[in-house]
């Protein structure tokens, strides 16, 4: 039987609070900022396989605009992938 929408929430703030009962703030933002930088950096990889098919098959005009967007995804991990501590 799967739990419905409230449920679930329930279920997923029991785990988070008996997980992160005794963190501190400052490390769970640490490990938000973490994954969020892992999120961007997977999204990214996805993006720029999609553009390399693309970009085998595109004229010169088209590969520019290629180019740029993958230059666009690389400064989005970079900007992401800044982790104070």
């Amino acid at each position: 039987i799967s739990p419905n929408g409230s449920e679930y929430a329930k279920m997923l703030t029991l785990l988070f609070e008996e997980q992160y009962q005794l963190t501190s703030e400052q490390e769970l933002a640490y490990q938000a900022q973490r994954l969020l930088s892992r999120l961007v950096t997977d999204y990214a990889k996805r993006k720029k396989t999609a553009l390399a098919d693309e970009l085998a098959e595109a004229d010169d005009q088209k590969q520019t605009t290629i180019l740029q967007a993958v230059k666009h995804l690389d400064d989005l991990v970079v900007q992401f992938s800044k982790v104070e501590s």
